[in-house]
């Protein structure tokens, strides 16, 4: 497997195995699609048709805005409806491609972009989200790497996209996978969860794994 680690600089990683190990594989298709009626007032909506399209951006903030994802996360009341923080920066640290080998870290200078992030609370406990999302019609395997390092890049302090601030070690990381299309005049989506990850103690590149996918309709009409 070929990971970017820089501008201009790769490093080439053998997996005892398969590369399938360093992506996120999806069912082809859900046949359980969950209808989705967003609890908006037509004002409140009005942008997105204004717009006309379903693009990454928009996809995702309206899956907040319409509380899809407070719904498909189970996130508790009131589900968060503000605008996801996104970044574009420059950051610096360290990462393990491999679990097998937790000898083998590799460093990485460059940039990061990070699609969306949120804080919420699920039964009762802080958790810091993390989504990529994707706009697309056919099965998409996500490469696992965009999403471990956009929560390097959170957890560290080095880069020109640093605040200082640090995420507390009990607050875990929830890494999304947000894929979305349209259907007619159904926007389609597509979450995909992974597994908790402790910001204090990330995990290799390969163990990223999925551990639940819902697909949801939502009747709004775009072209």
């Amino acid at each position: 497997m070929l990971l970017r680690v820089g501008r201009g600089t790769f490093s080439l990683v053998r997996a005892s195995g398969s590369v399938d190990a360093f992506f996120l594989h999806l069912p082809e298709r859900n046949a359980d699609i969950e209808t989705f009626l967003p609890e908006l007032t037509f004002a409140e909506w009005y942008q997105f048709h204004l717009l006309g399209s379903l693009i990454e951006a928009n996809a995702v903030q309206l899956a907040i805005a319409t509380g899809l994802l407070g719904h498909a996360l189970n996130l508790d009341r009131p589900w968060p409806r503000v605008t996801p923080a996104t970044s574009h920066s420059s950051w610096r640290f360290s990462f393990r491609p491999l679990s097998a080998r937790p000898d083998c870290v590799l460093g990485y200078e460059g940039q990061v972009e990070i699609d969306a992030a949120f804080l919420a609370r699920r039964r009762g406990r802080w958790c810091f989200f993390v989504v990529e999302a994707k706009h697309s019609e056919k099965p998409y395997a996500l490469a696992k790497h965009k999403l471990l390092f956009a929560m390097h890049a959170l957890a560290s302090r080095e880069g020109s996209g640093g605040s200082g601030f640090t995420i507390p070690a009990d607050v875990p990381f929830v890494p999304l996978f947000l894929r979305s299309w349209s259907d007619g005049g159904t926007a389609m989506f597509e979450v995909a969860e992974c597994a908790e990850v402790r910001s204090d103690a990330l995990i290799a590149i390969d163990g990223l794994m999925p551990t639940a996918c819902r697909t949801f309709g939502v009747p709004l009409r775009f072209g």
